[in-house]
């Protein structure tokens, strides 16, 4: 069940919200609530990173060429069959 809260916020961010929620037509709580949970979401995902690095280091670049390069399939055999 949904729990009550009270928030204070400036009427020009209200307005914005108000405007934001008409656009995807649905009522400005849940507008409010997605938003929230979005950047509940990232903030979340960005403290994981955080201490991902914290105890293996950023990723150089160098690690992020030879990512890329075998994403992108760099290096693999070359298939020899024809198909018609």
């Amino acid at each position: 069940m949904p729990t009550e809260v009270s928030v204070f916020l400036e009427p020009d961010t209200v307005a914005r919200a108000r405007r934001a929620a008409d656009r995807h037509g649905i009522p400005l709580n849940e507008w409010l609530a997605r938003a929230i949970r979005q950047a509940a979401d990232l903030s979340e995902a960005r403290a994981v990173l955080e201490e991902h690095f914290a105890g293996h280091g950023e990723p150089t670049a160098e690690a992020e060429a030879e990512r890329m390069i075998t994403e992108a399939g760099v290096g693999r055999p070359v298939s020899t069959v024809r198909t018609q």
